[in-house]
Protein backbone atom coordinates (compact mmCIF):
# COMPACT_ATOMS: atom_id res chain seq x y z
CA UNK A 1 0.00 0.00 0.00
CA UNK A 2 2.72 2.49 0.99
CA UNK A 3 5.24 3.05 -1.83
CA UNK A 4 6.24 6.45 -0.55
CA UNK A 5 9.01 8.57 -2.00
CA UNK A 6 10.60 11.60 -0.37
CA UNK A 7 10.18 12.96 3.14
CA UNK A 8 12.36 10.18 4.56
CA UNK A 9 12.73 11.99 7.88
CA UNK A 10 9.04 12.71 8.24
CA UNK A 11 7.24 11.10 11.18
CA UNK A 12 4.99 9.27 8.68
CA UNK A 13 7.62 8.50 6.06
CA UNK A 14 6.96 4.73 6.14
CA UNK A 15 4.08 2.43 7.10
CA UNK A 16 5.78 1.14 10.25
CA UNK A 17 6.20 4.67 11.65
CA UNK A 18 2.65 5.57 10.72
CA UNK A 19 1.15 2.56 12.45
CA UNK A 20 3.33 3.04 15.54
CA UNK A 21 2.16 6.65 15.84
CA UNK A 22 -1.48 5.67 15.39
CA UNK A 23 -1.15 2.84 17.90
CA UNK A 24 0.04 5.37 20.45
CA UNK A 25 -3.16 7.41 20.33
CA UNK A 26 -5.17 7.22 23.58
CA UNK A 27 -7.87 4.61 23.11
CA UNK A 28 -9.84 5.87 26.11
CA UNK A 29 -9.86 9.56 25.17
CA UNK A 30 -11.50 10.11 21.78
CA UNK A 31 -11.28 13.90 22.05
CA UNK A 32 -7.53 13.95 22.66
CA UNK A 33 -6.97 11.35 19.93
CA UNK A 34 -8.87 13.40 17.35
CA UNK A 35 -7.04 16.57 18.36
CA UNK A 36 -3.69 14.79 17.86
CA UNK A 37 -4.79 13.45 14.48
CA UNK A 38 -5.72 17.00 13.45
CA UNK A 39 -2.24 18.21 14.42
CA UNK A 40 -0.70 15.43 12.33
CA UNK A 41 -2.79 16.28 9.27
CA UNK A 42 -1.32 19.78 9.33
CA UNK A 43 2.19 18.27 9.13
CA UNK A 44 1.70 16.33 5.88
CA UNK A 45 3.05 19.02 3.54
CA UNK A 46 6.53 17.46 3.59
CA UNK A 47 5.37 14.23 1.91
CA UNK A 48 5.04 13.56 -1.80
CA UNK A 49 1.64 13.20 -3.48
CA UNK A 50 1.24 9.43 -3.24
CA UNK A 51 2.27 9.48 0.42
CA UNK A 52 -0.13 12.32 1.22
CA UNK A 53 -3.01 10.47 -0.44
CA UNK A 54 -2.25 7.25 1.43
CA UNK A 55 -1.85 8.94 4.79
CA UNK A 56 -5.10 10.88 4.28
CA UNK A 57 -6.96 7.61 3.79
CA UNK A 58 -5.23 6.04 6.78
CA UNK A 59 -6.04 8.93 9.12
CA UNK A 60 -9.60 9.08 7.83
CA UNK A 61 -10.21 5.39 8.48
CA UNK A 62 -8.46 5.39 11.87
CA UNK A 63 -10.50 8.39 13.07
CA UNK A 64 -13.92 6.86 12.49
CA UNK A 65 -14.38 5.17 15.91
CA UNK A 66 -13.27 8.38 17.66
CA UNK A 67 -15.72 10.46 15.64
CA UNK A 68 -18.60 8.09 16.40
CA UNK A 69 -17.77 8.20 20.10
CA UNK A 70 -17.54 11.99 20.10
CA UNK A 71 -20.91 12.36 18.41
CA UNK A 72 -22.53 10.36 21.22
CA UNK A 73 -20.63 12.44 23.78
CA UNK A 74 -21.73 15.65 22.06
CA UNK A 75 -25.41 14.75 22.32
CA UNK A 76 -25.02 14.14 26.06
CA UNK A 77 -22.73 17.09 26.79
CA UNK A 78 -23.54 20.68 27.59
CA UNK A 79 -21.78 24.03 27.89
CA UNK A 80 -18.01 24.17 27.50
CA UNK A 81 -17.57 20.43 26.85
CA UNK A 82 -20.10 20.52 24.02
CA UNK A 83 -18.26 23.49 22.50
CA UNK A 84 -14.90 21.73 22.76
CA UNK A 85 -16.21 18.57 21.08
CA UNK A 86 -17.85 20.46 18.25
CA UNK A 87 -14.72 22.58 17.69
CA UNK A 88 -12.48 19.50 17.58
CA UNK A 89 -14.77 17.62 15.19
CA UNK A 90 -15.19 20.67 12.95
CA UNK A 91 -11.42 21.23 12.88
CA UNK A 92 -10.71 17.60 11.98
CA UNK A 93 -13.34 17.51 9.21
CA UNK A 94 -12.06 20.81 7.78
CA UNK A 95 -8.42 19.67 7.79
CA UNK A 96 -9.32 16.25 6.38
CA UNK A 97 -11.29 17.84 3.57
CA UNK A 98 -8.45 20.27 2.77
CA UNK A 99 -5.89 17.45 2.77
CA UNK A 100 -7.91 15.37 0.31
CA UNK A 101 -8.65 18.48 -1.75
CA UNK A 102 -4.95 19.37 -2.02
CA UNK A 103 -4.17 15.86 -3.30
CA UNK A 104 -6.86 16.12 -5.98
CA UNK A 105 -5.74 19.61 -7.01
CA UNK A 106 -2.14 18.34 -7.20
CA UNK A 107 -3.28 15.44 -9.40
CA UNK A 108 -5.08 17.80 -11.74
CA UNK A 109 -2.02 20.05 -12.04
CA UNK A 110 0.14 17.04 -12.92
CA UNK A 111 2.31 17.03 -9.81
CA UNK A 112 4.88 14.25 -9.55
CA UNK A 113 3.11 11.09 -8.38
CA UNK A 114 -0.16 11.86 -10.16
CA UNK A 115 0.01 8.66 -12.22
CA UNK A 116 0.36 6.60 -9.04
CA UNK A 117 -2.94 7.85 -7.60
CA UNK A 118 -4.97 7.92 -10.84
CA UNK A 119 -6.84 4.70 -10.02
CA UNK A 120 -7.59 6.08 -6.58
CA UNK A 121 -9.08 9.34 -7.87
CA UNK A 122 -12.81 8.37 -7.58
CA UNK A 123 -12.26 7.21 -3.98
CA UNK A 124 -10.26 10.31 -3.07
CA UNK A 125 -12.98 12.61 -4.40
CA UNK A 126 -15.67 10.60 -2.61
CA UNK A 127 -13.70 10.82 0.65
CA UNK A 128 -13.16 14.56 0.13
CA UNK A 129 -16.90 15.11 -0.41
CA UNK A 130 -17.65 13.00 2.66
CA UNK A 131 -15.24 15.11 4.74
CA UNK A 132 -16.85 18.30 3.43
CA UNK A 133 -20.26 16.98 4.42
CA UNK A 134 -18.93 16.31 7.92
CA UNK A 135 -17.51 19.85 7.93
CA UNK A 136 -20.95 21.14 6.90
CA UNK A 137 -22.54 19.21 9.77
CA UNK A 138 -20.15 20.56 12.38
CA UNK A 139 -20.18 24.09 10.94
CA UNK A 140 -23.94 24.08 11.37
CA UNK A 141 -23.80 22.70 14.92
CA UNK A 142 -20.73 24.57 16.16
CA UNK A 143 -21.15 28.01 14.61
CA UNK A 144 -24.53 28.11 12.85
CA UNK A 145 -22.71 29.50 9.82
CA UNK A 146 -21.56 27.66 6.69
CA UNK A 147 -18.34 28.94 5.15
CA UNK A 148 -18.69 29.97 1.46
CA UNK A 149 -15.41 28.14 0.78
CA UNK A 150 -17.15 24.87 1.67
CA UNK A 151 -19.62 25.29 -1.20
CA UNK A 152 -16.87 26.44 -3.54
CA UNK A 153 -14.74 23.34 -2.84
CA UNK A 154 -17.75 21.02 -2.98
CA UNK A 155 -18.78 22.36 -6.39
CA UNK A 156 -15.22 22.31 -7.74
CA UNK A 157 -14.79 18.65 -6.82
CA UNK A 158 -18.05 17.60 -8.42
CA UNK A 159 -17.44 19.64 -11.58
CA UNK A 160 -14.00 18.01 -11.92
CA UNK A 161 -15.51 14.53 -11.44
CA UNK A 162 -18.18 15.27 -14.05
CA UNK A 163 -15.58 16.49 -16.52
CA UNK A 164 -13.43 13.37 -16.08
CA UNK A 165 -16.46 11.06 -16.37
CA UNK A 166 -16.13 9.40 -12.95
CA UNK A 167 -19.07 10.96 -11.07
CA UNK A 168 -21.29 7.88 -11.24
CA UNK A 169 -18.74 5.10 -10.64
CA UNK A 170 -19.94 2.82 -7.82
CA UNK A 171 -17.43 2.19 -5.05
CA UNK A 172 -17.09 1.30 -1.36
CA UNK A 173 -16.27 4.39 0.68
CA UNK A 174 -14.64 2.62 3.67
CA UNK A 175 -13.36 -0.93 4.20
CA UNK A 176 -16.02 -3.28 5.50
CA UNK A 177 -19.01 -1.22 4.37
CA UNK A 178 -21.71 -3.38 2.85
CA UNK A 179 -23.06 -0.84 0.40
CA UNK A 180 -21.84 1.17 -2.56
CA UNK A 181 -21.82 4.89 -3.11
CA UNK A 182 -20.58 7.27 -5.81
CA UNK A 183 -19.24 10.77 -6.20
CA UNK A 184 -22.73 11.89 -7.26
CA UNK A 185 -24.32 10.41 -4.11
CA UNK A 186 -21.70 11.88 -1.79
CA UNK A 187 -22.02 15.26 -3.47
CA UNK A 188 -25.83 15.39 -3.25
CA UNK A 189 -25.95 14.67 0.49
CA UNK A 190 -24.80 18.18 1.39
CA UNK A 191 -27.07 20.25 -0.93
CA UNK A 192 -30.07 18.06 -0.04
CA UNK A 193 -29.37 18.45 3.68
CA UNK A 194 -28.98 22.22 3.26
CA UNK A 195 -32.30 22.34 1.39
CA UNK A 196 -34.06 20.52 4.27
CA UNK A 197 -34.29 23.48 6.67
CA UNK A 198 -31.64 22.08 9.07
CA UNK A 199 -31.70 25.26 11.16
CA UNK A 200 -35.14 24.24 12.45
CA UNK A 201 -33.91 20.86 13.76
CA UNK A 202 -32.49 20.08 17.18
CA UNK A 203 -29.06 18.42 17.34
CA UNK A 204 -30.60 14.98 17.67
CA UNK A 205 -33.11 15.64 14.88
CA UNK A 206 -30.28 16.98 12.72
CA UNK A 207 -28.42 13.70 13.28
CA UNK A 208 -31.52 11.71 12.33
CA UNK A 209 -32.03 13.80 9.18
CA UNK A 210 -28.37 13.28 8.21
CA UNK A 211 -28.77 9.55 8.67
CA UNK A 212 -31.93 9.50 6.53
CA UNK A 213 -30.34 11.66 3.83
CA UNK A 214 -27.43 9.21 3.65
CA UNK A 215 -29.81 6.24 3.60
CA UNK A 216 -31.95 7.71 0.80
CA UNK A 217 -29.14 9.31 -1.22
CA UNK A 218 -29.36 6.60 -3.88
CA UNK A 219 -32.80 7.96 -4.81
CA UNK A 220 -31.71 11.58 -5.28
CA UNK A 221 -31.42 12.93 -8.82
CA UNK A 222 -29.35 15.62 -10.52
CA UNK A 223 -29.77 17.03 -14.02
CA UNK A 224 -28.08 19.73 -16.08
CA UNK A 225 -31.45 21.10 -17.24
CA UNK A 226 -34.69 21.84 -15.34
CA UNK A 227 -38.07 20.39 -16.20
CA UNK A 228 -37.80 16.78 -15.09
CA UNK A 229 -40.15 15.59 -12.30
CA UNK A 230 -38.90 15.72 -8.71
CA UNK A 231 -36.37 18.50 -9.35
CA UNK A 232 -36.90 21.05 -6.60
CA UNK A 233 -33.62 22.97 -6.09
CA UNK A 234 -30.50 24.06 -7.91
CA UNK A 235 -26.84 24.96 -7.38
CA UNK A 236 -24.41 26.99 -9.45
CA UNK A 237 -21.12 25.07 -9.70
CA UNK A 238 -19.28 28.26 -10.64
CA UNK A 239 -20.30 30.01 -7.40
CA UNK A 240 -19.89 29.65 -3.65
CA UNK A 241 -23.63 30.07 -2.99
CA UNK A 242 -25.71 27.49 -1.12
CA UNK A 243 -28.53 25.61 -2.89
CA UNK A 244 -31.79 27.41 -3.54
CA UNK A 245 -35.35 26.63 -4.61
CA UNK A 246 -36.08 26.44 -8.33
CA UNK A 247 -37.52 29.66 -9.73
CA UNK A 248 -38.85 30.60 -13.18
CA UNK A 249 -36.34 33.39 -13.69
CA UNK A 250 -33.30 31.06 -13.81
CA UNK A 251 -31.04 31.48 -16.79
CA UNK A 252 -29.48 28.78 -18.95
CA UNK A 253 -25.91 28.88 -17.59
CA UNK A 254 -24.04 25.63 -18.17
CA UNK A 255 -22.79 25.71 -14.57
CA UNK A 256 -26.29 25.23 -13.14
CA UNK A 257 -27.26 21.81 -11.79
CA UNK A 258 -30.79 20.92 -10.77
CA UNK A 259 -31.48 18.35 -8.08
CA UNK A 260 -34.27 16.87 -6.02
CA UNK A 261 -35.32 13.90 -3.89
CA UNK A 262 -36.21 11.69 -6.84
CA UNK A 263 -38.03 8.62 -5.55
CA UNK A 264 -37.06 9.25 -1.93
CA UNK A 265 -40.46 10.79 -1.16
CA UNK A 266 -42.22 7.74 -2.64
CA UNK A 267 -40.03 5.48 -0.51
CA UNK A 268 -40.97 7.41 2.64
CA UNK A 269 -44.68 7.40 1.73
CA UNK A 270 -44.63 3.61 1.36
CA UNK A 271 -43.14 2.94 4.80
CA UNK A 272 -45.42 0.85 7.05
CA UNK A 273 -47.76 2.70 9.40
CA UNK A 274 -46.25 0.79 12.32
CA UNK A 275 -42.90 -0.84 12.80
CA UNK A 276 -40.38 1.21 10.84
CA UNK A 277 -37.48 -0.83 9.42
CA UNK A 278 -34.28 -0.89 11.46
CA UNK A 279 -32.31 0.97 8.80
CA UNK A 280 -34.58 4.00 9.39
CA UNK A 281 -34.33 3.91 13.19
CA UNK A 282 -30.65 2.87 13.07
CA UNK A 283 -31.33 -0.34 14.92
CA UNK A 284 -33.45 1.36 17.59
CA UNK A 285 -31.14 4.31 18.25
CA UNK A 286 -34.06 6.55 17.29
CA UNK A 287 -37.60 5.95 18.47
CA UNK A 288 -40.31 5.43 15.88
CA UNK A 289 -42.00 8.66 17.00
CA UNK A 290 -38.77 10.66 16.55
CA UNK A 291 -38.07 9.07 13.19
CA UNK A 292 -41.54 9.77 11.83
CA UNK A 293 -41.31 13.40 12.95
CA UNK A 294 -38.06 13.88 11.03
CA UNK A 295 -39.37 12.00 7.98
CA UNK A 296 -42.38 14.32 7.94
CA UNK A 297 -40.05 17.31 8.16
CA UNK A 298 -38.03 16.06 5.18
CA UNK A 299 -41.14 15.43 3.10
CA UNK A 300 -42.28 19.02 3.68
CA UNK A 301 -39.02 20.53 2.49
CA UNK A 302 -38.51 18.05 -0.36
CA UNK A 303 -41.96 18.82 -1.76
CA UNK A 304 -42.17 20.37 -5.23
CA UNK A 305 -44.29 23.16 -3.75
CA UNK A 306 -42.46 25.42 -1.26
CA UNK A 307 -43.86 25.61 2.25
CA UNK A 308 -46.15 28.63 2.59
CA UNK A 309 -46.32 30.75 5.73
CA UNK A 310 -49.35 30.49 7.98
CA UNK A 311 -49.51 34.27 8.29
CA UNK A 312 -48.08 37.14 6.34
CA UNK A 313 -44.71 38.53 7.42
CA UNK A 314 -44.21 42.27 7.59
CA UNK A 315 -41.14 44.44 7.94
CA UNK A 316 -41.07 46.39 11.17
CA UNK A 317 -38.16 47.34 13.39
CA UNK A 318 -39.08 46.39 16.94
CA UNK A 319 -37.35 45.99 20.28
CA UNK A 320 -38.91 43.76 22.90
CA UNK A 321 -38.10 42.19 26.24
CA UNK A 322 -37.34 38.48 26.58
CA UNK A 323 -37.08 36.36 29.71
CA UNK A 324 -35.87 32.83 30.23
CA UNK A 325 -37.09 32.21 33.80
CA UNK A 326 -40.60 31.41 34.85
CA UNK A 327 -40.69 34.31 37.29
CA UNK A 328 -39.51 36.73 34.53
CA UNK A 329 -36.84 38.02 36.91
CA UNK A 330 -34.04 38.20 34.31
CA UNK A 331 -34.77 40.07 31.09
CA UNK A 332 -32.86 40.97 27.94
CA UNK A 333 -33.65 43.07 24.88
CA UNK A 334 -33.89 41.56 21.39
CA UNK A 335 -34.62 43.26 18.07
CA UNK A 336 -36.71 42.08 15.15
CA UNK A 337 -37.36 43.41 11.67
CA UNK A 338 -39.53 40.55 10.46
CA UNK A 339 -42.73 39.69 12.32
CA UNK A 340 -46.08 38.01 11.76
CA UNK A 341 -49.15 37.13 13.77
CA UNK A 342 -47.63 33.79 14.81
CA UNK A 343 -43.96 34.61 15.28
CA UNK A 344 -40.92 36.67 14.46
CA UNK A 345 -37.24 36.54 13.51
CA UNK A 346 -34.98 38.07 16.13
CA UNK A 347 -31.35 39.02 16.60
CA UNK A 348 -30.11 37.67 19.93
CA UNK A 349 -28.33 40.64 21.47
CA UNK A 350 -26.42 38.83 24.23
CA UNK A 351 -25.85 35.30 22.93
CA UNK A 352 -24.79 32.63 25.36
CA UNK A 353 -24.85 28.82 25.04
CA UNK A 354 -28.17 28.44 26.88
CA UNK A 355 -30.00 30.23 24.07
CA UNK A 356 -28.50 28.03 21.34
CA UNK A 357 -31.18 25.35 21.51
CA UNK A 358 -33.87 24.50 18.99
CA UNK A 359 -37.14 23.91 20.85
CA UNK A 360 -36.31 26.12 23.85
CA UNK A 361 -39.24 27.82 25.57
CA UNK A 362 -38.95 31.45 26.66
CA UNK A 363 -41.07 34.59 27.06
CA UNK A 364 -41.33 37.83 25.12
CA UNK A 365 -43.38 40.97 25.43
CA UNK A 366 -44.02 44.34 23.91
CA UNK A 367 -45.99 46.40 26.32
CA UNK A 368 -47.94 44.84 29.14
CA UNK A 369 -48.32 41.05 28.89
CA UNK A 370 -45.90 38.20 28.33
CA UNK A 371 -46.23 35.72 25.45
CA UNK A 372 -44.98 32.14 25.51
CA UNK A 373 -42.50 31.53 22.67
CA UNK A 374 -40.33 28.74 21.35
CA UNK A 375 -37.15 28.83 19.25
CA UNK A 376 -37.86 26.96 16.03
CA UNK A 377 -34.81 27.96 14.01
CA UNK A 378 -31.25 29.16 14.68
CA UNK A 379 -28.66 30.53 12.26
CA UNK A 380 -25.84 33.06 12.09
CA UNK A 381 -25.25 35.85 9.60
CA UNK A 382 -21.98 37.06 8.06
CA UNK A 383 -21.39 39.23 11.13
CA UNK A 384 -21.70 36.07 13.27
CA UNK A 385 -24.82 37.35 15.00
CA UNK A 386 -27.27 34.68 16.10
CA UNK A 387 -30.74 34.87 14.54
CA UNK A 388 -33.66 33.00 16.07
CA UNK A 389 -36.81 32.03 14.24
CA UNK A 390 -39.48 32.23 16.94
CA UNK A 391 -43.01 30.84 17.10
CA UNK A 392 -45.51 32.34 19.56
CA UNK A 393 -47.27 29.44 21.27
CA UNK A 394 -49.60 31.41 23.53
CA UNK A 395 -50.34 35.10 24.01
CA UNK A 396 -51.03 36.99 27.23
CA UNK A 397 -50.17 34.07 29.51
CA UNK A 398 -51.33 34.32 33.10
CA UNK A 399 -49.46 33.60 36.37
CA UNK A 400 -51.74 31.92 38.89
CA UNK A 401 -51.63 29.87 42.09
CA UNK A 402 -52.76 26.24 42.17
CA UNK A 403 -53.51 24.17 45.22
CA UNK A 404 -51.21 21.38 46.31
CA UNK A 405 -51.70 19.32 49.47
CA UNK A 406 -53.20 22.17 51.54
CA UNK A 407 -50.64 24.63 50.15
CA UNK A 408 -50.11 26.36 46.82
CA UNK A 409 -47.47 26.79 44.13
CA UNK A 410 -47.08 29.36 41.39
CA UNK A 411 -47.51 28.30 37.77
CA UNK A 412 -48.23 30.07 34.50
CA UNK A 413 -51.43 29.24 32.65
CA UNK A 414 -50.69 29.05 28.92
CA UNK A 415 -54.07 27.74 27.72
CA UNK A 416 -57.25 26.34 29.20
CA UNK A 417 -60.30 24.93 27.50
CA UNK A 418 -62.90 23.98 30.07
CA UNK A 419 -65.22 22.52 27.45
CA UNK A 420 -62.57 20.01 26.37
CA UNK A 421 -61.47 19.60 30.00
CA UNK A 422 -57.82 20.31 29.15
CA UNK A 423 -55.22 22.88 30.10
CA UNK A 424 -51.60 23.66 29.31
CA UNK A 425 -49.51 25.02 32.14
CA UNK A 426 -45.90 26.06 32.75
CA UNK A 427 -44.35 24.86 35.98
CA UNK A 428 -40.87 24.86 37.47
CA UNK A 429 -39.18 21.46 37.46
CA UNK A 430 -38.33 21.71 41.16
CA UNK A 431 -41.93 22.43 42.29
CA UNK A 432 -44.21 20.40 40.01
CA UNK A 433 -44.56 16.63 40.34
CA UNK A 434 -46.91 14.60 38.13
CA UNK A 435 -47.97 12.24 40.92
CA UNK A 436 -49.10 15.02 43.28
CA UNK A 437 -52.68 16.28 43.60
CA UNK A 438 -53.39 19.79 42.30
CA UNK A 439 -56.45 22.01 42.18
CA UNK A 440 -57.06 24.92 39.82
CA UNK A 441 -59.83 27.54 39.78
CA UNK A 442 -61.10 28.92 36.48
CA UNK A 443 -64.09 31.23 35.96
CA UNK A 444 -65.33 30.58 39.50
CA UNK A 445 -65.18 26.80 39.27
CA UNK A 446 -62.65 24.44 40.83
CA UNK A 447 -61.09 21.50 38.97
CA UNK A 448 -58.62 18.77 39.75
CA UNK A 449 -55.52 19.26 37.58
CA UNK A 450 -54.12 15.93 36.35
CA UNK A 451 -50.80 16.03 34.44
CA UNK A 452 -50.90 13.91 31.26
CA UNK A 453 -47.66 14.56 29.41
CA UNK A 454 -44.60 16.76 29.39
CA UNK A 455 -44.22 18.87 26.28
CA UNK A 456 -41.56 21.47 25.50
CA UNK A 457 -38.89 22.58 27.98
CA UNK A 458 -37.43 25.93 29.06
CA UNK A 459 -34.39 26.69 31.22
CA UNK A 460 -35.93 25.68 34.55
CA UNK A 461 -39.52 24.87 33.66
CA UNK A 462 -41.61 22.71 31.38
CA UNK A 463 -44.86 22.94 29.47
CA UNK A 464 -47.39 20.33 30.63
CA UNK A 465 -50.61 19.12 29.06
CA UNK A 466 -53.13 18.41 31.79
CA UNK A 467 -56.64 17.02 32.12
CA UNK A 468 -59.28 18.85 34.12
CA UNK A 469 -61.66 16.85 36.32
CA UNK A 470 -64.73 18.14 38.13
CA UNK A 471 -64.47 18.39 41.90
Amino acid sequence: MFKWLGGANHAFSNPRRAREKLAGLPGDNALKALEELSDWIESLTGLDLEARADICKLFDEHSRPYRRKLWKDYLGADGAQRKRISFACHRFASLMGKAYFSCIKAYRSGEKGADEIKKELPLLICRALHALHSQYKWSHLHAGLIEPSLWKNLFWLFAFAEKTGIARIALTLYPGQGYKTSILQEFLKTPVMAASSPDSLSSREFDMANHMVALLSGHFILESKPGAPDLTHYVDLSSSNPPARLKPSLGSETSLRFFGPGKACTFIAQLPEAGLPEEITLGGTYSEEESRKVLKHLLIYWSEKPLSRKSERRRASLTFAVACRLDWSETESWTSENISEGGFDAVIQNPHPEWEKIGLLFFSKQGGSWDLCIIRRLSRDDLKRWHAGVEILAKAILPIEIGKDNSSIRIVLAHIEAGAMEAKILAEDKNFFPNSRYEIEFEGKKYALIPLERLEKGFDFRLWRCRLADL
